[in-house]
């Protein structure tokens, strides 16, 4: 269902992207994608048109059903899309000896926080002041989670998505493991081993033949799990001496009392990877900036309506939070107010 849907969007909502290149500080390579609409793509000079910062899941790109579904219903409600594109991803070469994964959260903040500079609170005055959203889903919400928790009152981010998010990866590592007989953990697994193959070769140009060829080796013993090759693999890849230490730097559970800035997180509770037993309810009641969503039915970001055509609904949920977002901040931005906007506060205007 879920292919069938992202080829319809894909095909009848073609969308077209003007495309920045970004240099992250250790010299890796991403591309910044500004989705072409009316004013075309990368924003135009003297616009206060908010900007909606998109960033997909395990496959890193911009091509995605959930990406495409929101950004053009987004675009028609006056905001300004861009795609934030992991390493390697999209079509762009690995200029560095490293690769994206759980705990590559800064990867998504130095782009984040150019845009912001450049576009939204720009000092030679010709971009007028304007707020920046962030919409992230499975993968990259660990990542965009991770970057609101660790910016903290920092954050450049007026309001913050997470789709689909693992809150608590090590309570669900045994759940993702067994569940559906194991087939998400193989499927994705090998999906993910096919994507770091296409980049062997400049691996080897970054790291060395011998140490990537032992490194694929690694990674082909375990590419029909995705929590082995995490476990195995890509935790001591990162540098991490013990599988304790990866979890602590790439679970956003116990940590979430950092955010501080308005934060959405969208689950089901019959998501196939995620047990709904791993939500830490209380820890996301406690803070203020956060509201909590957890529907019966969707799966694993999948959440469909529809007979013959089926497309997805959350964007009509994600769109409505966002408007209220921007309602309130550019209230606030007539008054010259400091006031922080609270997820909490949405609530209230549901009631």
């Amino acid at each position: 269902m879920y292919l069938i849907v992202e080829t319809y969007i894909k095909y009848f909502f073609d969308i077209k992207f003007e495309r920045e290149m970004f240099t992250l500080s250790d010299n890796g390579l991403i591309a910044i994608d500004w989705m072409i609409d009316h004013e075309g793509g990368i924003p135009r000079k003297h616009s206060n048109r908010p900007i909606l910062a998109v960033i997909s899941g395990l496959s890193g790109g911009n091509d995605n059903y959930y990406l495409y579904s929101l950004m053009k219903e987004a675009t028609k409600s006056g905001y300004k899309c861009v795609v934030i594109n992991f390493r390697g991803a999209s079509g762009i070469p690995l200029t560095s000896p490293k690769i994206y994964w759980l705990n590559g959260w800064r990867d998504i903040q130095e782009p984040l926080e150019s845009i912001h500079s450049k576009y939204c609170n720009d000092a030679t005055g010709d971009y007028d002041k304007r707020n920046i959203y962030a919409y992230s889903v499975s993968l990259g919400a660990g990542m965009l989670t991770r970057y609101a928790i660790e910016s903290g009152d920092k954050c450049v981010l007026s309001g913050v998505i997470s789709y689909g998010l693992f809150l608590n990866i090590q309570a669900n590592v045994p759940f993702f493991k067994s569940n559906l007989f194991t087939v998400y953990d193989k499927l994705l697994g090998m999906n993910f081993y096919m994507i770091l193959s296409g980049h062997r070769e400049q691996l080897k140009e970054q790291c060395g033949e011998e140490y990537t060829e032992k490194l694929f080796e690694q990674l082909r013993q375990n590419k029909w799990s995705l929590m082995d090759m995490s476990e195995q693999v890509l935790a001591p890849l990162f540098g991490c001496k013990t599988l304790t230490q990866y979890y602590d730097e790439t679970q956003c559970v116990g940590r979430l009392h950092r955010i501080k800035v308005p934060t959405l997180f969208f689950n089901s509770l019959d998501d196939p990877c995620v047990h709904e037993s791993t939500h830490p309810y209380k820890e996301l009641e406690s803070n203020d900036m956060i509201m909590a969503v957890f529907t019966k039915h969707g799966g694993h970001c999948s959440h469909l309506t529809g007979n013959f055509i089926p497309t997805g609904w959350f964007s009509v949920l994600f769109l409505e939070y966002l408007d209220f977002l921007e309602k309130k901040n550019q209230q606030k931005l007539q008054k010259g107010s400091s006031g922080k906007t609270t997820a909490a506060s949405s609530i209230q205007l549901e009631k």
